[in-house]
């Protein structure tokens, strides 16, 4: 297979020579290791130009489906030592885009419960919640959503 590579460059700038030539390297394969070819192309000449077609083709149509990113469950425990509102505060600074009275009613049903799940999302941000919400004191895990 051979890779063109084109390096263009003006020859001749003397009297009598007023044309641009073209240095084409051409790199082939070799059993030996690689071969190098050079040829030089007058543009100022005539070339013969060749038809060109395009065809478009069909993608086919596959039955695949896109696999959705298991979602997981991180869940917020009751504790005796945590209170209240540090509780609610936590969850506002760990969980984004959640608002007052759904850290209350999150926090209400963990004290009530014993268990209540924070959000539902992919893995790795369940992990991520899971770990802030331990760093702020919190009995935290995380489980499947089947």
């Amino acid at each position: 297979m051979l890779i063109p590579h084109l390096v263009r460059h003006d020859i001749g700038r003397g009297p009598g020579t007023s044309y641009h030539e073209q240095l084409r390297l051409t790199a082939g394969e070799h059993h030996l290791g690689q071969m190098l070819r050079y040829e030089t192309i007058d543009y100022d000449r005539p070339r013969k130009v060749e038809a060109m077609t395009t065809e478009i083709l069909e993608k086919p149509k596959s039955e695949v489906q896109k696999k959705l990113t298991p979602q997981y469950k991180v869940l917020l425990h009751n504790d005796t030592h945590n209170s209240m509102e540090h509780v609610v505060e936590a969850l506002l600074m760990t969980i984004p885009r959640l608002q007052p009275p759904q850290a209350v009613g999150i926090m209400m049903e963990a004290h009530t419960a014993g268990v209540a799940v924070v959000i539902v999302c992919a893995q790795e941000h369940a992990e991520f919640y899971c770990e802030q919400l331990k760093s702020h004191g919190l009995t935290s895990t995380i489980e499947p959503d089947v």
